[in-house]
């Protein structure tokens, strides 16, 4: 069996609480494009909005010089060097970049070309109106003898994910408010416009996860990289009708 380059990581959505977060490995022969796709199958995102993954490249370069240079000096360097962050997004309208970032569209560079370093970080945002961000950190790259047919796969996690459209971790913190109280004055509106009373926003299916990991990837990338509308089949799967949910999959 052929060696493959694993990445492990570990990535949390930002700013919510109780964390919601997932550990999980990958091949390093994916695109960049593909382990966004994994990072919104994993966190309940249903490829409806624009995204991006920011590879935290000075902050990782500073890390590096701090541990053997005096701060002062390090501050210096990185003012006066051209290292730049790496923003990966497709540029469907105009991209507006910080002086210290630079563009690649995602599905152009695969994991092995962009990073082998542990502790690299990314920031990844979904959905520019709610501002979805989930922080990764590059835990661990290994060769190992394996069958590229189980990766990606997720190793463990807690929480259900985002809900679309729900006004961010605000809006979702205020949603588990209000499922958590049947009496709650917005129950009732919002069970039908989840069109579900059964959501466990403080549950994570792996096994379903890993599922979805195996049979989703196509889905996305066929929407984000070449524009297809979702056939009925895939948004059956999408909305897990093969578990009997409302139209929105919840």
């Amino acid at each position: 069996m052929t060696r493959n380059k694993i990445y492990q990581f570990y990535a949390v959505l930002d700013d919510y609480e109780p964390k919601i977060w997932r550990r999980f490995e990958i091949d390093g022969k994916k695109t960049i494009a593909e382990l966004s796709y994994v990072i919104m199958i994993m966190f309940e995102m249903q490829a409806s909005h624009l995204f991006s993954l920011k590879q935290n490249y000075r902050l990782y370069m500073r890390q590096q010089l701090e541990e053997s240079f005096p701060k002062e000096l390090v501050t210096q360097t990185m003012a006066d060097t051209y290292i730049k962050d790496v923003r990966f997004e497709f540029p469907y309208d105009e991209v507006y970049l910080k002086e210290d970032e630079m563009l690649i569209v995602p599905n152009t560079m695969n994991l092995q070309q962009s990073t082998a370093n542990t502790g690299v970080t990314f920031s990844f945002m979904y959905d520019y109106g709610d501002g979805w961000e989930i922080s990764l950190i590059l835990e661990e790259v290994r060769e190992e003898e394996i069958s590229l047919s189980l990766l990606p796969r997720v190793t463990g996690g807690e929480g259900y994910g985002i809900v679309e459209d729900v006004g961010g971790v605000g809006g979702l913190a205020h949603l588990v408010e209000v499922l958590d109280n049947q009496s709650h004055e917005e129950y009732a509106d919002f069970t039908s416009w989840l069109d579900s009373t059964t959501l466990d926003l403080s549950s994570f299916d792996m096994l379903d996860c890993n599922f979805r990991l195996k049979k989703l990837l196509r889905v996305y990338r066929d929407c984000y990289e070449y524009h297809y509308e979702p056939t009925k089949a895939s948004l059956k799967l999408l909305n897990r009708a093969y578990l009997g949910k409302g139209a929105r999959g919840y």
